[in-house]
C-alpha cells in the first residue's frame, strides 16, 4: 500500500511547558453508534479543497456516513491559521455539525515536521568515504574503484551479455545494435506486442564488490516502446547472503516508469551496510512491449541527501587521524536540495551530489591531502517515502505545534495518528545511543505521541493504523530499511487506541491479534479494490469483539465506489 500523505512521522518526548488546553468540540453523535467512516484527502489552504470535501461529505451523509478522517497537509503549517483557512475549517464543522458527521483529522505525517526542519529526517552513516583535496577543494573519490563487468553490453556470449546473468522466462532476451545510448549496441527486452494478453518476464543480474558502510548510486538507461504496464520494470541491489541457507534482501527500492520516447537515466541509492558484495537485478515481470537497457553504472558516491544534526555528527579525518574543525578547517557542508525536491519535505533518491568540501582560509588541511569523511544521509524508499527521527527532541516539538495547530482549526473529539509504513527506522546516532530495537524506539514513540495528544487535547479520542502494530502484518523483522525487528511496538498503544484494521490478506489473525489485546477496531475496507472484499471482510469480522465500524478507504482520492461500499459494508439502501 502506498500513501502520499499520510507515511508516519517519528517523534521523541522532551519537557514542554504545557499551553493551556483548549475544550474538545461537542458532537451530536452517540459513542456508542457503530462508526461508519469515509477517508478523505482535502487541501484547505487550497481555493476550492474544502468544497471537494464537503462535497463527498454530503454524498457519504446520505449514505449513512459519521464520521471522516481528515488528511490535509494545511495542519502542518508553523504560522497561525489564515482568515480563509479558519473560515473553511469552519465551514467544515458546521456542515458535519449539521450532517451528524465527525470531523477526525490525521496527524503526526511526516510533512508536518519535515517541512520545518529537513534535518530531522531518519538517516543512515556512512563511515570513511575517501575525499581528495584539490586546490581549495576536498571531491569525493570512490575508494576502491569498482564497476560493472560489460556494463554497456558491447561484449557478447552466444547471443547473451558477457558477465550477466540473463533469466528470460517468456521474454525474448538479446543484444541490438539498431538502438543503443552508448557504444555500439544495447540489451533489449521484448514482452510481445503491447496490448496482448500474454506477458513475459525476464531478470539480467550481476554481483559486484562494494565496501561496507558506504553510500552507491546506480544509474541506468532506458527508453520503451509500448512497454507496460509502465512500472512493471525495476531494479533492485540486493545482499548476498554469506551462507547458502542465507536470505538476500534489497537494500533499494525503486518506482521506475518507462514511457515511449527519447533514452531517460533512472537511478538507485543504496547502503551497502556491512556488506562487501550486492547483486544489481534488472527484472521485468508481467510485462508486454519491448524494453532497452544500456550504460549502467555503479558508483560509490558522497554526501548525497546528507543530513545535518546533532544526531547526525559529521566528522573529517586525516588519513594521520587529526580531526578537522568545520568553520575553521572546512566551510559548512550541507546539500543544499536534500528535501527540497519542488517544495520543503520533498525527498528524492538521486540528485546531482555536492561537489565537496570547501577549505577555510587558514585551514590545517594541506593541498592533495586524503581525507577520511563520516556521515549520515537520508535514505529514501520508492519515489519520496522518508520516516523522521524518533530520537531527536526536536521532531516531538513540532509534533506538539501541530497538535496545537488542528486544536485551534478544528477542535476534534477523535485524532487520527498517521503511523504506517515507516520505512526506516533505528539508523542515526541519536537512536543507536538509546539502545532500544526499531519495536521499543516505536513503541516508546507512539505512546508519547498519543500523550502529547492527550496533554492538548484531554478526554480526546486516538486512533491509529494497524501495521506498524501487527505482527502478522509490518511490525516484524527485516521490514524494508528498518534496522531490527519492530516485535513489541504494540505495548506503546494506550490500550483504548482505535485500531483502523487494513491487513486484508491475514485479516483474521490480525482481527483477533488486536481484539485479544482489547483495542476497539475500525475496519479500513475497500482500497481501490472490489466491493466484494467487504464480505470477506466481515466474514473473518463474525465473533470478534470490539469491531466498531468499516472505514471507506481510498488512496487514490476514487469515490466512485463509495455508494456500493455503504451498500455492502453499512447496509445503506
Amino acid at each position: 500500500m502506498l500513501r502520499a500523505l499520510t507515511l508516519v512521522s517519528v517523534m521523541v518526548a522532551t519537557a514542554i511547558v504545557a499551553r493551556p488546553r483548549l475544550p474538545i468540540a461537542q458532537s451530536n453523535l452517540p459513542r456508542s453508534e457503530p462508526k461508519r467512516w469515509v477517508f478523505i484527502h482535502s487541501q484547505l489552504g487550497v481555493q476550492g479543497g474544502a468544497e471537494r470535501a464537503m462535497e463527498v461529505m454530503e454524498r457519504s451523509a446520505k449514505l449513512g456516513c459519521n464520521g471522516v478522517v481528515l488528511s490535509d497537509g494545511t495542519f502542518s503549517s508553523a504560522r497561525e491559521p489564515s482568515p480563509d483557512e479558519a473560515k473553511r475549517a469552519s465551514a467544515l464543522l458546521s456542515l458535519g455539525e449539521r450532517l451528524g458527521i465527525e470531523i477526525i483529522p490525521a496527524a503526526f505525517g511526516p510533512h508536518a515536521v519535515l517541512r520545518h526542519d529537513l534535518n530531522l529526517v531518519e538517516a543512515m552513516p556512512v563511515r570513511n568515504a575517501l575525499f581528495t583535496v584539490e586546490g581549495d577543494l576536498a571531491r569525493h573519490e570512490p575508494d576502491p574503484f569498482r564497476e560493472l563487468t560489460n556494463r554497456d553490453f558491447e561484449e557478447e556470449d552466444r547471443g547473451k551479455p558477457r558477465g550477466w546473468d540473463v533469466s528470460p522466462g517468456p521474454a525474448k532476451v538479446g543484444l541490438d545494435a539498431a538502438h543503443h545510448y552508448g557504444g555500439r549496441r544495447s540489451l533489449r527486452l521484448d514482452f510481445g506486442p503491447s496490448g496482448a494478453s500474454a506477458s513475459g518476464s525476464a531478470t539480467v543480474s550481476q554481483e559486484i564488490e562494494v565496501e561496507p558502510r558506504r553510500q552507491y548510486a546506480l544509474t541506468v538507461w532506458t527508453r520503451s516502446e509500448g512497454f507496460e504496464p509502465p512500472a512493471n520494470f525495476q531494479v533492485w541491489i540486493m545482499t548476498v547472503p554469506k551462507v547458502a541457507s542465507g536470505k538476500a534482501l534489497p537494500l533499494a527500492y525503486t518506482q521506475w516508469r518507462q514511457a515511449d520516447g527519447p533514452w531517460r537515466a533512472q537511478h538507485a541509492v543504496f547502503n551497502s551496510i556491512d556488506h562487501r558484495r550486492v547483486r544489481v537485478r534488472l527484472q521485468a515481470a508481467n510485462a508486454r512491449g519491448r524494453l532497452w537497457v544500456d550504460t549502467l553504472s555503479l558508483a560509490e558516491v558522497g554526501l548525497l541527501n546528507l543530513v545535518r544534526r546533532p544526531g547526525c555528527p559529521f566528522v573529517v579525518r586525516g588519513e594521520d587521524g587529526t580531526v578537522y574543525e568545520e568553520g575553521r578547517d572546512f566551510e559548512p557542508v550541507t546539500d543544499r536540495r536534500m528535501g527540497r525536491e519542488g517544495s520543503a519535505g520533498a525527498y528524492r533518491q538521486y540528485h546531482e551530489p555536492p561537489e565537496g568540501i570547501r577549505l577555510a582560509p587558514g585551514s590545517r588541511i594541506l593541498k592533495g591531502a586524503r581525507l577520511r569523511v563520516s556521515y549520515y544521509h537520508s535514505p529514501v524508499v520508492f519515489t519520496d517515502r522518508v520516516t523522521v527521527c524518533m530520537s531527536e527532541p526536536r521532531a516531538y516539538e513540532l509534533a506538539r505545534n501541530e497538535i496545537r495547530r488542528v486544536h485551534r482549526l478544528l477542535k476534534p473529539r477523535t485524532y487520527f495518528m498517521s503511523h504506517d509504513e515507516m520505512r526506516i527506522i533505528g539508523w542515526c546516532a541519536a537512536c543507536a545511543a538509546r539502545g532500544l530495537t526499531p519495536g521499543q524506539l516505536l513503541a516508546d514513540n507512539v505512546k508519547r505521541c498519543a500523550a502529547i495528544i492527550r496533554e492538548e487535547a484531554p478526554g480526546a479520542s486516538i486512533a491509529v493504523w494497524s501495521d506498524m502494530f501487527d505482527p502478522h502484518h509490518n511490525a516484524r523483522d527485516d521490514y524494508y530499511i528498518v534496522n531490527g525487528p519492530l516485535f513489541g511496538s504494540w505495548l506503546g498503544l494506550p490500550r483504548d487506541t482505535i485500531i483502523a484494521n487494513w491487513n486484508y490478506n491475514k485479516r483474521a489473525q490480525s482481527l483477533r491479534w488486536f481484539a485479544d489485546r482489547g483495542h476497539p477496531q475500525v475496519i479500513a475496507g475497500h482500497y481501490d479494490r472490489p466491493i466484494s472484499d467487504v464480505a470477506t471482510w466481515l466474514d473473518a469480522s463474525r465473533g470478534v469483539p470490539g469491531i466498531e465500524g468499516m472505514m471507506y478507504t481510498t488512496w487514490i482520492r476514487k469515490y466512485d465506489d463509495l455508494e456500493a461500499f455503504a451498500k455492502a459494508a453499512w447496509k445503506a439502501k
